[in-house]
Parts: structure tokens; sequence; C-alpha cells
């Protein structure tokens, strides 16, 4: 319950107690548990979700102390409660075996005397037993991500050095350098799953670590179109540097920023089809570096535009052909070195993602 629910209950119960319909009706319509005590501390009613913890009946909490029905231990902060017109929140307190917080405040009469004060009780166990669960299943999920970055990355890399030095005469062998061939592309797609994985936990935990560092723009940029080039290339696909950052200096973790470009460009190779064109475009002021990816490729519906960034989300076309996790990976790193990702994009015109990243 909001710190501004519980002001309005306290309203309520200070406005309730001079009309007796709308006290009875906010008494009976509370999920909280409900106290109202006089000027000595006496229960003047309680409400059922309070009469369920405290376990006596209802109608019998009438005249006893308060000390009878909640923790001795409560009875001072009350009094002062009382003698200050202070009202006090976020108290804990057990209270037949559940944990609870509790708000209590004066009740005001005619010509704003006290007589008596107000309590809310809210039952915090639920919460506490999701708060334990969840802390469970994230323990069980970071061991879970042990095991895929030990024990699953350490076979993949056995297989990738085992296809790398098979004798020249199994290679030039057809059939064998074709099977070869889909082992190898296996790996790869498993290595990235991976990886896309550990990133995503650091991410979600809160652990991702940039290394950052001052680097040249214009070498980034070099570098993204020297590794994904080639690949462009095979697919007929023209890879076209219009970046403009000679001289520009960037504060980043270069190999972050290179998954990044690397993530994009691999995502418009992979939709456009031979003849089209990815482009690379950069510029800088004083303030801030752009970077943009455009390809003149299908292009991405409008209703998927607002997901792209989500987890393990794909678009229709995409679903059987990636975990769902780059994008979003590709958000994370961004906005960890204080920038923005963000796209633009139309059916059967292209797509362009566009990297701002701070300066200085």
């Amino acid at each position: 319950m909001s710190d501004r629910t519980v002001a309005r209950l306290h309203e309520r119960v200070s406005r309730a107690t001079t009309t007796v319909g709308a006290f009875d009706a906010f008494f009976a319509a509370a999920s909280a548990g409900l106290l109202l005590l006089d000027g000595e501390l006496r229960c003047v009613r309680v409400n059922e979700a309070l009469a369920h913890l405290t376990g006596i009946a209802l109608e019998d909490h009438a005249g006893h102390p308060v000390r009878d029905i909640l923790p001795a231990t409560l009875e001072a902060k009350l009094q002062h409660v009382l003698a200050s017109h202070q009202p006090i929140d976020k108290v804990p307190l057990e209270l037949g075996g559940r944990s609870l917080l509790g708000t209590f405040f004066p009740v005001y009469g005619e010509g704003d005397r006290i007589v008596g004060l107000g309590g809310i009780l809210i039952d915090l166990t639920e919460h506490h037993r999701l708060e334990n669960e969840l802390r469970a299943a994230i323990e069980i999920r970071e061991r879970v991500l042990a095991i895929v970055s030990h024990d699953l990355r350490n076979p993949v890399s056995t297989i990738q050095l085992a296809t790398s030095t098979l004798p020249d005469e199994v290679a030039a062998n057809a059939d064998a350098n074709r099977r070869i061939e889909m082992i190898e592309r296996a790996t790869r797609t498993m290595e990235t799953l991976i990886n896309d994985l550990l990133d995503m936990a650091t991410i979600q935990t809160g652990t991702l670590v940039l290394r950052l560092a001052d680097e040249s723009a214009e070498s980034i940029l070099h570098e993204t179109i020297q590794l994904h080039g080639p690949l462009a290339e095979r697919r007929g696909v023209s890879l076209v540097d219009s970046t403009e950052l000679a001289g520009v200096r960037v504060r980043c973790d270069r190999a972050r920023i290179l998954q990044v470009l690397g993530n994009l460009i691999g995502n418009a190779i992979k939709f456009c089809k031979a003849g089209d064109m990815i482009t690379l475009r950069g510029r800088a002021d004083e303030r801030t570096l752009t970077l943009a990816v455009a390809d003149s490729g299908p292009g991405i519906p409008a209703d998927d535009i607002p997901h792209l960034f989500e987890p393990y989300w794909s678009t229709a076309r995409d679903r059987q052909r990636g975990t769902g996790l780059g994008l979003y990976i590709c958000h994370a790193i961004v906005d960890a070195h204080g920038g923005t990702l963000t796209v633009e994009s139309k059916l059967g015109v292209g797509t362009t993602f566009f990297i701002s990243l701070p300066l200085g």
C-alpha cells in the first residue's frame, strides 16, 4: 500500500468517525487490518481483517487495552502519537506469526481535539514469501549460468578447435567439407547463444562492466567494416562507409561498441537481399557522437517497432532465426554508456538504427 493510499485512509478514518454509515462501510470494505483506539488506548473497533490476524472474535476486541491486541512494545510508540499529534508509519511488528507494517495516526473530533488513534496494518507475509522465492530463483539462475559459462562453453571451444585442425585430406573431400561447415555454423550459433545469455544475466543483475578508454571513433567504424564486410560481400550486399569522424574521440568500451555495431550490421545483412545496401553514417558535435546503421532492406512493421528492444522478443519474420536477445543487449550496452539506441523504419524502404553516445 503506497504512502498516498495510507494518507487517504488516515483522512477518511478521521472524517468517518462523525458519520456512522461511512465509517461502517469503510471498515467493512478495507482489506488491510484496521484499528480504532480511544484516548486511553482501549480498543473501540477493529475490522475483520485485523480480527483474523489477532485470532480474537471481532466482537470481543472492544474495551480491551491495546497491549492485549497488539505487541506490548508498541504501546509506548502509540502514547507518543497521542502526545505529539504526529503519526508514525512503517512500524514493523509480528502478529499471529505474520509480518506486518503498521501506520498509526491521531483521530480528531470536534474542535480539532484528539479523541483517539487510528491504525492501519499491512500484512507483508506474502510479500516476504515472494521475495524469498524470487531470491531462490535468482540463485538457481546463477548456478545455471555458471554451468552455461563453463561446462558448456568448454566443449563448444573443443569442437571448434577440432574442426579447425582436421587434416588437409579431410577438408579436401567435398562431402566432409560440407559437414565441417555445418558443424562450424552450429558451434558459432551456440557460442552466440551462450554469450547472449551471459550478457543478459549481467544486465539484469546490474553487473554489466564497461572497460572505458579514450577511443578513435573512426577506428571503431573501420574495424567494424573489416569484420563484417566479407559476410556482406558473400551475400551480395554493399557495406558502405559514409562516416565523417576524422579526429573524433569517444570514451567507451571499444569491444562493447563493436558488439553493438556488429549486431546491428549482422541483422541488416540477414534481412537484406542481394543488391541491397547497408550504409554506416557517423557525425559528431561538441557533445554527442551519433552513429547510424541504415539498410535498404524490407523494413520493420510499425506494430513490431515498440517491442524491438524487449528481451526474448523477435519479429514474426525472425522467430525461427534468433534468440530475441541481441537488440535488448545492444540497448542495455548503449544505455550503460549514457547514450541512446533508437530505430526508424518503413516497410519496403528500409531501417535505420541510431546510436548516440556522449562526448567528453
